[in-house]
């Protein structure tokens, strides 16, 4: 639906035979509008099946389906967010401005905890797809976080085998 939307606007803004007044900015004249008109054409073609669905399965969870806007993600997510910006601030950064700006985010939370022997895995991962209605611009957002608790035990024995290394 967006793509299509997308290609839309794109192809009647440069259409070759109504950007005229625009063909001398794209370099080639006529032929650059012809080019540019082909371009969107070839993008919207490998775009049209997909409309962002591989990368964002949303109606195969219904289940896990929010709606918000970008400030009320922020708040949602935050600790996600948080721990992202210890590893890599400048993406932090950006992330937080996109989402920010984003008058639309459809949201998939998943959480899962897997308890073994000896351990427990504690996983909880975002899939955000947020749409600034504004600029018209829509970023896939994708956060992931994985805890692995170790039992006292394992990690006495650890300790006790660490210590005959050292002596």
């Amino acid at each position: 639906m967006v793509a299509q939307a997308q290609y839309r606007k794109l192809s009647v803004r440069y259409h070759p035979d109504k950007c005229h007044e625009d063909a001398s900015y794209l370099g080639d004249g006529e032929e650059g509008a012809k080019e540019r008109f082909a371009r969107i054409a070839e993008a919207y073609e490998a775009l049209k099946e997909t409309d962002g669905q591989l990368a964002f399965p949303w109606d195969q969870y219904p289940e896990r389906q929010q709606l918000m806007p970008g400030s009320e993600l922020i708040q949602t997510l935050g600790f996600l967010g948080f721990e992202a910006a210890q590893t890599d601030p400048i993406k932090a950064q950006f992330m937080q401005q996109v989402v920010k700006e984003a008058t639309n985010c459809r949201v998939l939370l998943f959480e899962k905890e897997t308890k073994e022997a000896e351990r427990s895995v504690q996983e909880t991962w975002a899939d955000a797809l947020c749409v600034d209605e504004q600029s018209g611009a829509n970023h896939l957002v994708k956060v992931y976080r994985r805890i692995v608790t170790v039992a006292e035990s394992v990690l006495t024995a650890a300790k006790a085998d660490m210590e005959e290394v050292d002596d």
